[in-house]
């Protein structure tokens, strides 16, 4: 896939580049899907946020993982229109790491307890 969004002509992330990190070109082929791998990536992420003290990740996620991870309840920010290809529309987002660890660790379940886990690692 080569589309992709310009994040770094965005001022607001410029300033927070230390603690601010792009995931690129994250994806699960068809046949893999419904086999735990969201789960998976999702640990993962957070693992290194953990780890990094990242405060914010950027990416351009294909439109139904967009509507996923929100309906998850994951507090996602699209901040520029979807980049369509003729077999992919991609949703560039941020999502406030920081925020959502600290807020939603609290009320979340599935976020806490896979946040126990990636402490106890």
């Amino acid at each position: 896939m080569e589309v992709y969004h310009h994040f770094a002509g965005i001022d607001e992330f410029a300033k927070e580049s230390e603690a601010t990190y792009e995931v690129g070109k994250l994806s699960v082929d068809h046949s893999r899907r419904n086999e735990g791998h969201l789960e998976k990536i999702l640990i993962i992420l957070m693992q290194f946020a953990v780890q990094h003290n990242a405060k914010r990740y950027l990416a351009a996620i294909e439109y139904k993982l967009f509507r996923i991870l929100s309906r998850f309840g994951l507090d996602l920010e699209q901040i520029a229109p979807a980049v369509n290809d003729k077999n992919y529309s991609l949703v560039p987002m941020t999502i406030d790491v920081d925020e959502t660890i600290s807020r939603d660790s609290k009320t979340h379940k599935w976020l806490r307890k896979r946040l126990e886990q990636v402490h106890n690692l």
